[in-house]
């Protein structure tokens, strides 16, 4: 299967934010003094620490603890410096992620932008030069936001353009609200790594340093326990399905039958009217696709929370929490009216169900007598000449 080829626009895009990054780079970055290379050294260690480790889980969690590094060394060293780690942060985390060529140079790039743009707002409006501690903590608060606005902006644009999807569909599926939220936590730690740096200096910088490589190894042990109990609960959750009509199976019925009543609860038992004599004239394979239509038309015909088990063969029991008998009964009537819209299989006799309707709110029974009473009612149904519903009472055993 080929790939789909990027479209012009998204080449075009790309292209102007390497430009605009190059063009950046050439007007604003100056030399970097000799007696701050070691310092940067350090957070060059700490970033390329920081940028593998977390890529690990960051598609997990959403966010990296590279880009904490970034805020200190634009409050401290200046937009020149701060360039460079970005830089480096991004070349190394394309690496990790194996980014195409394309991909690979654009990362770089917008997160250059990102950087340059968020120090020269902060620089530009006074910088470390403000006097009053509170209004330069503002001014670079305001220029870390204006990084995470940007970087989400150039990042949502470059996917839109490059999957060809719309806004709305790409935010939604960006779950915008947990971006944001895991965005500003890791810049409110870059904030607190900025001013602990900047009280403390070479000292303070080694300290936080160690609370991110610690912070760093508990979010990956924490990340890859969350992974596994989801693959846990994946593979516990393909047990209690049915492989072929991909409703629930006899095993999640035992589970939900040994569990208490928190509700009222209507089941309706369903089965298909002479479906052996069906399998035995025709194949199986038909039979399947016939048992696969009528849990599609079952979903069609229930609410969302309501649930379909495949019982064994052709029944199925469905779960109707929080509906009283009549109201059950409506429901198993535009089953039965859907069921009896299919056309004729293989020109013969058309595909019938009957069912029984049993109900904890007015039975007064407990989950496996409700079971056992719903598969009486719809025996009572096939009797009656199949094709139909009958509702079970505790007088008759059926009505």
């Amino acid at each position: 299967m080929s790939r789909k080829r990027p479209s012009r626009l998204y080449y075009f895009f790309v292209c102007g934010i390497i430009l605009l990054s190059i063009a950046g780079i050439i007007l604003f970055f100056n030399p970097i003094p000799r007696t701050d290379l070691l310092f940067l050294g350090f957070f060059v260690c700490l970033i390329i620490y920081l940028e593998t480790l977390s890529r690990e889980w960051s598609k997990t969690m959403g966010y990296s603890l590279a880009a904490v590094t970034f805020f200190p060394v634009i409050y401290i060293f200046g937009h020149s410096a701060a360039i460079l780690m970005g830089a480096i942060a991004a070349f190394f985390g394309s690496i990790v992620e194996k980014r195409k060529r394309l991909a690979f140079i654009f990362n770089i790039s917008q997160i250059v932008l990102c950087i340059l743009i968020a120090s020269l707002i902060f620089e530009q409006l006074g910088g470390k030069a403000i006097i009053l501690v509170w209004q330069r903590m503002f001014t670079f608060i305001l220029a870390m936001i204006t990084y995470i606005c940007l970087n989400f902006l150039l990042v949502t644009v470059h996917d839109v353009v490059q999957e060809g999807a719309n806004w709305r569909h790409k935010l939604k599926r960006m779950e915008i609200l947990g971006w944001l939220r895991s965005s500003f936590g890791t810049n409110f730690v870059g904030l607190i790594f900025t001013l602990f740096v900047d009280a403390h200096g070479f000292p303070g910088f080694l300290i936080f340093s160690f609370f991110l490589v610690q912070l760093s190894v508990l979010i990956k042990k924490s990340t890859q326990v969350s992974v596994e109990k989801k693959v846990r609960q994946n593979l516990e959750q393909e047990l209690l399905v049915d492989e072929m009509t991909q409703v629930y199976n006899f095993r999640y019925l035992t589970k939900w039958l040994n569990e208490p009543i928190d509700e009222s609860v209507t089941i309706l038992f369903l089965d298909i009217d002479d479906f052996k004599l069906f399998n035995d004239q025709y194949d199986h394979e038909l039979g399947n696709s016939i048992l696969i239509k009528l849990t599609q038309i079952i979903e069609c015909c229930i609410r969302d929370d309501d649930i379909i088990v495949r019982y064994g063969g052709d029944e199925f029991v469905v779960l109707l929490p929080g509906l009283d008998k009549e109201e059950g009964y409506n429901v198993a009537r535009r089953i039965v009216d859907e069921i009896n819209r299919l056309p004729m299989v293989a020109n013969q006799a058309p595909i019938t169900v009957s069912i029984g309707v049993a109900s904890t709110s007015e039975d007064s029974l407990d989950k496996h007598q409700l079971i056992r009473a719903a598969d009486q009612a719809m025996y009572t149904a096939k009797r009656k000449g199949k094709n139909t519903i009958c509702l079970w009472s505790a007088q008759s055993g059926s009505a």
